[in-house]
């Protein structure tokens, strides 16, 4: 469990991105530990690489780490120059690296020459992002996706956040998870 100080510290370094960026940071608050062990509990344990998208302050990144990913097989991608200052900080031995979801497939190719992911796990805000966007993401994504590697996602809807004919996955909502400001849904997708 973090210490107090180290919550209010971080949720409201939480704050201040989303007020200077609402459509790039996706909630007022960080995800909750229960919503962040419940997408680590999504992910197979596998000898393979696990991409975390959108590290933000690190509470999924934890959870990845105490579910027993591998450090040295965890790639965290963060696009905001704060929060991947603040990962770097906070988990010096994981490769934690500046990029865009949107350039996935380069950005695993030149941190560690990664084809193929285990799983991929996403604290983007993707219902909230421009089609051709969510299009080009879910793209990078299922190029190194293999057939038994799910792409974990949450959401603050009651409906899937990805549209799965549409991007053509198949997929279900594992946990609600209500402990969480606000409640959220943990959806698995795999390509078809």
């Amino acid at each position: 469990m973090e210490s107090s100080k180290h919550m209010v510290k971080k949720n409201g370094l939480f704050f201040w991105r989303w007020l200077q960026s609402p459509k790039t940071v996706g909630a007022v608050v960080p995800s909750s530990e229960a919503l962040a062990a419940a997408m680590a509990r999504a992910v197979p344990l596998a000898d393979g690489y696990v991409i975390e998208l959108g590290g933000g302050t690190g509470v999924i990144t934890q959870a990845l780490l105490n579910r027993g990913v591998d450090p040295k097989k965890l790639i965290v991608i963060e696009r905001d120059p704060t929060f991947y200052n603040l990962l770097i900080k906070r988990f010096p031995n994981l490769a934690i690296i500046n990029g865009n979801a949107t350039d996935l497939t380069k950005l695993a190719a030149s941190a560690a020459g990664i084809r193929q992911a285990s799983a991929i796990v996403s604290g983007l805000p993707l219902i909230g992002m421009p089609k051709p966007v969510q299009h080009k993401i879910m793209d990078e994504c299922k190029a190194l996706m293999g057939t038994q590697s799910p792409f974990v996602q949450f959401t603050y809807s009651l409906f899937s956040p990805l549209n799965r004919q549409e991007f053509s996955l198949t997929g279900q909502r594992l946990e609600r998870i209500f402990n969480n400001i606000p409640p959220a849904s943990v959806w698995q997708y795999y390509k078809k």
